[in-house]
Parts: C-alpha cells; sequence; structure tokens
C-alpha cells in the first residue's frame, strides 16, 4: 500500500503521521470524489459531536491501549471512512459538500499525550468529576471552530491521553455534526475499537458496509405522505429571510458567524446521575394522573423532568418569578409566553433503515409547546403527567409519512434548515431534549475492556439536555446539562431536582 506522510502536532513537537494514500479509497483513475450533504445534515451545522471515554488499566498491563494498534486501527478505519479526510465546501443555493482529494488531504487532528497529575483511582472514586479531569483533554470544542493553522474545518479530531503510572486513558473523539449524527458517530468510534481488537486478539475486525450516499435515504422514504404537525410545517415553511442568508455562507464563514453569535455566553455544563429507582418512583407519582390508558417512557418522563426544572430555572430569580405569578393572577392580561420543547428524533426506523450502516444525520424535529404559567405550578405529579403526555403524543405523531413530508419539505429549498432560528424568536425559552440511552457508547472496546463511562463533552450548548446510558449492567442514567451560568445554579438548588439526582459536576 502506498502511504502520503502527513503530520499532526501534540502541541509540543511535531509528529509524521502516515495515512494510507487515497489510490486504496478511490478508483486509481480518480483524484478523489464528492460527496453531496443535504439539508438533514446542515440541521446542527454549528456543533461537534464529542464524547470521552475512560479506561481502566486494571492490571498494570505496559501494553494498555498501545499507541501503535491504536494508529494501525485508525489507519485501517479511515479507510473505510474517507469522508472524514474531506474538505467541507460550498455547493450551489447553500448546499455543502465534502471535498475528498487525495493530494490534499484534510488531516485530522490526533494528539497522545500523558497527564500525570492524576491516577484514574482518583477519576474513579470521584465518578468522573470533571475537576480532576486532565487539562486540554478535549480536541476541539463543542461549538465548530475552523482550525487556526488551516483555516480548514477539522471533520475528525482526536485526543488520547495516558493518565498517571499508567493506570488508565482517556480518548475524546470529535466529529462535525455536519457530516455525522449520533448513530454514524458511534459507527465510526465502534469500527476503530473493532479493529483495534482485532489487532490485539490475532483476528479480523467485522466487515461493514458504511454508507455515505445522501440519497439512500429517498429511497427508503415511503410514498405515501401525511400532513406535518402544525407546529413543523411552521418552523419549517415559513421564510427567515437574514437566517437563509447566513445559511448560503461558505461553512468556514457560517461557523465564524456562529461564533460571533454565542461570543457573550456564559454557560456551564453540569453532569447528573438518576438511579433506576429514582425513575421508578417518578413513574408511580406520574402514572394516577395520564390519561386513561396512556403509557409513557423514561424520555417522555425526563422531557418532562426537564422541563418544568430548567423551565422554572430560566424563568429568572425569586423576584422576577414573583412579578410573573402576579401577572398569570391577572386575568385581563393575556398568555406571558410559551416554552418550546425541541426532540431531534432518529427516524432510522421509521422508514426501515435500522440495519443499514447510513452514518449521514437523521433527524425529525419534534416539538410541543408547555405555556409559561404551567412552569410556575409546583413540580407535582400532575404537572408532570401534562408534559409527559405531550411529549408522548408528539412521538407518536412521527410515521413514516409524516417523516417524508418532512424530507420532501426542506430539500424543497437547502437553506430551509436555517429557518426555525428566526421563526423561534417569539418563543419564551427553548429546550432541546436528545436521548442517547441506544446508541452503542460502551461497544467501544479496543481490547481492553469496555469503557467505565462514556459521556459528551462538559459543555455543550446552551438550555441543550442529553439522556445518556451509565455502564451495563446498572440501569442508572446519565443527565447532561448546559446552560447559563445563573440558570444552572438554579436548577443546582432546586429541591425536587436535588432528592431526584447526584451531581457529578
Amino acid at each position: 500500500m502506498q502511504y502520503k506522510t502527513l503530520y499532526y502536532s501534540t502541541g509540543i513537537v511535531q509528529h509524521a503521521l502516515a495515512l494510507p494514500s487515497f489510490y486504496s479509497f478511490a478508483a486509481p483513475s480518480s483524484v478523489g470524489f464528492i460527496i453531496p450533504l443535504c439539508t438533514l445534515d446542515m440541521m446542527a451545522v454549528a456543533t461537534n459531536m464529542s464524547y470521552v471515554f475512560f479506561f481502566n488499566n486494571q492490571d498494570n498491563a505496559a501494553g494498555f491501549m498501545d499507541s501503535h494498534i491504536l494508529k494501525q486501527a485508525l489507519y485501517r478505519t479511515l479507510a473505510q471512512f474517507p469522508i472524514l479526510l474531506g474538505h467541507l465546501q460550498k455547493g450551489r443555493k447553500g448546499r455543502v459538500k465534502v471535498v475528498v482529494d487525495r493530494e490534499n488531504i484534510n488531516v485530522p487532528i490526533y494528539r497522545e499525550t500523558t497527564w500525570s497529575q492524576t491516577h484514574y483511582t482518583e477519576l474513579l472514586e470521584s465518578q468522573f468529576d470533571f475537576k480532576l479531569w486532565p487539562e486540554h483533554l478535549m480536541p476541539a470544542d463543542s461549538c465548530l471552530r475552523p482550525d487556526p493553522h488551516t483555516r480548514d474545518i477539522k471533520l475528525l479530531s482526536i485526543s488520547i491521553m495516558r493518565l498517571k503510572s499508567n493506570s488508565g486513558v482517556a480518548v475524546c473523539i470529535s466529529i462535525p455534526h455536519y457530516v455525522m449524527d449520533g448513530c454514524g458517530y458511534f459507527e465510526f468510534v465502534n469500527q476503530w475499537s473493532d479493529e483495534a481488537k482485532a489487532i490485539v486478539e490475532g483476528t479480523c475486525a467485522p466487515k461493514r458496509e458504511f454508507l455515505f450516499d445522501r440519497s439512500v435515504v429517498d429511497r427508503y422514504l415511503p410514498p405515501e405522505r401525511a400532513a406535518l404537525p402544525a407546529l413543523v410545517d411552521s418552523l419549517y415553511a415559513t421564510r427567515s429571510p437574514f437566517f437563509e442568508y447566513v445559511a448560503r455562507l461558505p461553512p468556514v464563514w457560517r461557523a465564524r458567524f456562529v461564533i460571533y453569535m454565542r461570543r457573550k455566553e456564559t454557560i456551564r455544563g453540569c453532569l447528573f446521575r438518576m438511579s433506576r429507582d429514582k425513575l421508578d418512583y417518578l413513574h408511580q407519582l406520574v402514572r394516577p394522573h395520564l390519561p386513561e390508558g396512556m403509557r409513557i417512557s423514561d424520555n417522555d418522563l425526563l422531557i418532562a423532568l426537564f422541563s418544568m426544572v430548567a423551565g422554572y430555572a430560566m424563568l429568572g430569580d425569586a423576584k422576577e418569578v414573583m412579578q410573573l405569578r402576579r401577572a398569570a393572577d391577572n386575568p385581563t392580561r393575556g398568555l406571558l409566553g410559551e416554552q418550546l420543547m425541541c426532540l431531534p428524533c432518529n427516524f432510522r426506523s421509521r422508514i426501515g433503515m435500522s440495519d443499514i450502516c447510513y452514518t449521514g444525520n437523521m433527524q425529525y424535529p419534534i416539538g410541543f409547546i408547555n405555556p409559561i404559567e404551567h412552569l410556575l405550578k409546583p413540580i407535582t405529579g400532575e404537572s408532570l403527567a401534562e408534559v409527559a403526555a405531550k411529549a408522548r403524543l408528539a412521538v407518536k405523531d412521527v410515521t413514516a409519512g409524516t417523516v417524508a413530508s418532512f424530507v420532501e419539505t426542506i430539500n424543497s429549498q437547502p437553506t430551509s434548515y436555517a429557518r426555525p432560528v428566526g421563526n423561534t424568536k417569539h418563543f419564551a425559552q427553548i429546550l432541546v431534549v436528545t436521548n442517547h440511552m441506544t446508541q452503542k457508547i460502551y461497544e467501544t472496546d479496543f481490547g481492553y475492556g469496555m469503557p467505565d463511562i462514556g459521556i459528551l463533552s462538559p459543555v455543550f450548548a446552551p438550555a441543550v439536555n442529553f439522556i445518556v446510558p451509565c455502564k451495563p449492567p446498572s440501569a442508572d442514567v446519565y443527565l447532561h446539562m448546559t446552560y447559563d451560568l445563573k440558570v444552572m445554579e438554579r436548577i443546582i438548588e432546586n429541591r425536587f431536582w436535588q432528592s431526584l439526582v447526584h451531581q457529578i459536576y
């Protein structure tokens, strides 16, 4: 195999990183290839998907998470994911494409260092408190940023840190949402770990066909169409000229615009753990108040909890809440405002794509509205049940027909993905809840055992909440939240919330 020598930096010295030539990725006669992205890929373009995995060297093995094996496995994986070595470029009418050029590779960031200040047992005893994480572990910010050296957007960034006395290893992998959603992200991560495990065990990694061609989605859409919910239709069908103009900017300029818009943010990320017993308690609390015959999932219940706890904290301090209560009691005053709940939904199963390894974005924007007056109510089984029931009905309404109508609507105008930014300005609050419970987080085994924890980067985007599984066999869940500093303080001080969760950081 031919190799092209590329370079990556640890921040201290430059190291040669040999990547397989693109003669192994594309036809010998071609210079490379182009992967046009679709409008679905544009819906979260401002963010990076970043997970951190902590691996324990329980046996104090000298060759634990061997550097050579990790690199060799990465080469093999990149041969199957050439999209991650391409460049984002502007296409026509706001579209974006990934240009994969064997003579001009978008070199991934690959950083491997040692952190001698923290022993793995300290992390384990603290349940992975962020205060003890190695400094500079994250290779990329959660907000998409052009690389300062190449001025390009990196499509893969990896940081590997070996902890004190070789007691364990932390691995952080970051991929822009442009090219993959959560499912695609873990297809890459799991293939890399499978390749490494195969080298360790002297076997062959499972062979899978990874699909990057966005036209695959259209082939799976059913012929029937169903009417979009009024909320979704209003967000995506109504023009928003300014943000559609921003959507036509080249990817690097668009990233800089988002950075500029978020420059004054003071946000904090926190991680909480909720036990299975507490979840079961909430179900018992809510069940008597649900409509007859309705059954809700853990996801519906946690959405309701985020809505009530975080929504109340976003109303302001005690004085501001008191003013809102007085206004709510005034019969001559109109509505105080509305809270929009956004629930990105992976629709692979809705159109029969669950069994194929399609790595692109497949998110349907479930949404529902709560009046601000509801957030002023005490958090009880009844008030939680009202929101949980809305969540259940909204999820239930997502069918193959509505998915097909949505994809058809946004594909008809490539910049329509930016419309909700302008069309949601009238909402008093916007919260996003994403469920990662079905992601293959703990299948990430490089041949040395599964991680003790796989969790998102500590700070994501404002008012975004994630539901993440704990390490099996535990049935507990992690709740990852990012909010404004003052809002997060009020969430932490909420007594009902305190009674349900344990704060990790």
